[in-house]
């Protein structure tokens, strides 16, 4: 759950400060992409909990994702390719033991933003 938040909230702060024009042409909000940074968070997840036969199934999934949003001309390669990077660091960095214990991620709402929160130990 944390790779994944992290994921997204990456790809959301990329995207508001990376002002690039998608392949189709759409205004902006094309760098980082928020699909292939779940996907492949996730598949780094499987791959480090539950082995590599799981991780192969969740890399090729994730691997479609990336290839349906370039293929849609939501993305420009190097896009997807950053943000499988970036994903995958974090599902492997989030699962089991090798995150710091002193981590919180906790959403955040209210009437004018939505949000996370979060919290280093040191």
């Amino acid at each position: 759950m944390q790779s994944l938040v992290v994921s997204q909230v990456a790809a959301g702060v990329i995207k508001d400060h990376v002002p690039r024009t998608r392949p189709n042409g759409n205004c902006c909000a094309s760098q980082a992409s928020g699909h292939v940074a779940s996907s492949f968070a996730s598949a780094a997840y499987m791959h480090e909990r539950y082995g590599l036969w799981h991780g192969v199934f969740g890399y090729t999934a994730a691997t479609f994702v990336g290839f349906t949003r370039v293929n849609a001309d939501k993305h420009y390669v190097d896009d997807v390719l950053l943000s499988a990077l970036f994903g995958a660091v974090t599902g492997y960095w989030f699962t089991n033991d090798r995150a710091p214990n002193e981590i919180t991620i906790l959403p955040t709402f209210n009437q004018d933003s939505t949000g996370v929160e979060l919290t280093f130990r040191f």
